[in-house]
């Protein structure tokens, strides 16, 4: 399971920072400012620590599913397969790295970052080298890794003893397959099908996509 801090949208005002309290009054993050994150004091002693991980998400699948189609036209057929995997959790690592800014990492493309004129975005303000708003152990990182992959699909022609060579050849088979064309998925990483570490399954840490392949064959038989 993933035990992380919860994050509770960003500070829109230093009012809004000021009464982010606990129970007794103390001001549970006192060195924030309009745009940082706020974060969950799941513990209540007034300040945030990793004493306030709670369970957040599994990087286990609720179910996985399979699907295998053929279909065929006279001298035509069809072959399609596919799987996918629904109620999993991903932390996103690489999401995490690019958007920590420091050092030479560079930021995702297309992010809409916290300032007082685009207070509506849902990512906070960019302080260079600054921890406030990149802790690793914070619910903010984790996506949602439920996907469907058609991993193969396949067309093709069986032309049986063509006019033309038919004192020759008995048939000729012209195909195309594709192998992981298309996979449906709110996950922003590269593939949420990635081949996680042993003891810290769920993590994707910058892992290689599954190569994406297009096919064409042709078969004589004599």
């Amino acid at each position: 399971m993933f035990n992380l801090i919860k994050t509770d949208g960003i500070f829109q005002s230093q009012e809004e920072v000021n009464n982010h309290k606990s129970s007794n009054g103390t001001i549970i993050q006192p060195t924030a400012g309009p745009g940082d994150i706020r974060y969950v004091d799941a513990n209540d002693d007034g300040t945030i620590t990793t004493d306030d991980r709670v369970i957040c998400g599994s990087p286990w699948p609720d179910f996985e599913y399979g699907l295998n189609l053929s279909a065929s036209y006279k001298n035509f057929d069809f072959q399609l397969s596919g799987y996918g995997k629904a109620g999993v959790t991903i932390y996103n690592d690489t999401r995490r790295y690019i958007s920590i800014f420091q050092d030479c990492a560079q930021a995702p493309a297309g992010y809409d970052y916290w300032t007082p004129e685009n207070a509506g975005s849902k990512n906070p303000r960019l302080i260079y080298g600054d921890g406030r708003n990149t802790l690793d152990y914070c619910d903010r990182w984790l996506d949602k890794g439920d996907f469907f992959r058609i991993s193969s699909i396949s067309l093709a022609y069986n032309w049986r003893r063509p006019a033309i060579f038919k004192n020759y050849v008995d048939n000729v088979r012209v195909s195309i397959a594709g192998q992981n064309l298309i996979t449906f998925t709110p996950y922003k990483g590269y593939d949420p099908d990635f081949k996680g570490s042993l003891f810290e399954p769920g993590v994707d840490y910058s892992s290689y996509p599954s190569p994406k392949s297009v096919i064409f064959s042709l078969n004589i038989s004599f």
